[in-house]
């Protein structure tokens, strides 16, 4: 059976819940986007597994690399059937504590699947675009950032 447009639209609505949990600092609510055994994947680290996706975005605040940003998720392409989907989107990272402007932006490759009813991540990985270049702080705090498992 084909996605539903309520499908499509609690995919997109799990992306941006994913979005604000960052950036508020409440990181259950991007936690609980994922699946018990959900990887987050990007360059700079992963992380599989409910509590170290927790450590991880922990580690990513005390960094200061996601601190005082503004994530928007847009251009969603979403595929699938029944309850397995896959999901593109483009993610614009703001800064919003100083001067606002673009210091980043990257495309999001996902793999959904609807469990008891709701959508979850199971793979998400986030590829920052080849322009992004990180500031100096950002480029000594990297090295901390260190993948977390099991």
């Amino acid at each position: 059976m084909a996605l539903t447009l309520e499908d499509r639209l609690d995919i997109i609505e799990l992306c941006a819940r994913f979005d604000l949990g960052i950036d508020t600092g409440e990181f259950e609510i991007s936690v609980n986007t994922f699946a018990e055994d959900g990887t987050l994947e990007a360059s700079y680290g992963s992380a599989t597994g409910k509590a170290n996706l927790m450590k991880f975005l922990d580690q990513l605040e005390n960094s200061g690399f996601s601190k005082g940003k503004r994530h928007l998720s847009v251009n969603h392409v979403i595929e699938g059937e029944g309850d397995r989907a896959t999901a593109t989107n483009y993610l614009v990272v703001i800064e919003r504590e100083k001067k606002p402007e673009i210091v980043a932006t990257a495309i999001f490759h996902d793999t959904l699947r609807k469990i008891n009813g709701t959508w979850q991540f199971v793979h998400r990985k986030l590829e920052i675009d080849p322009g992004y270049q990180l500031t100096e702080t950002a480029q000594q705090q990297k090295h901390k950032l260190l993948p977390v498992s099991s």
